[in-house]
C-alpha cells in the first residue's frame, strides 16, 4: 500500500507579530511594549496562547501610524 502524502499548498504567511517583533517595529524596550499593551488605545491581541500574546500585523502598523507617525519618516 502506498501512502500519499498531501501536496504543498501556496500559503500567505501569517500577519502575526508577538512582543518581540512589536520592540523592532516601534523601536522601544521589551518593557515599554508590555506597559503600552496594557493601555486601552493598544490593539487587543489577536490571540493569547501558552507562550504568550500575538498580535496582527496591521494593527500594530496602524497603531504607529496614528501615535508615532515621526518614526514613519525615517524609513
Amino acid at each position: 500500500m502506498r501512502v500519499r502524502l498531501p501536496q504543498p499548498s501556496i500559503r500567505r504567511p501569517l500577519a502575526i507579530v508577538s512582543g518581540s517583533e512589536i520592540q523592532k517595529i516601534l523601536g522601544l524596550s521589551r518593557q515599554r511594549v508590555y506597559q503600552l499593551s496594557y493601555q486601552d488605545d493598544f490593539p487587543a491581541p489577536a490571540a493569547v496562547l501558552a507562550c504568550g500574546r500575538i498580535w496582527w500585523t496591521s494593527d500594530i502598523e496602524e497603531y504607529k501610524k496614528t501615535y508615532r507617525p515621526e518614526d514613519d519618516d525615517e524609513l
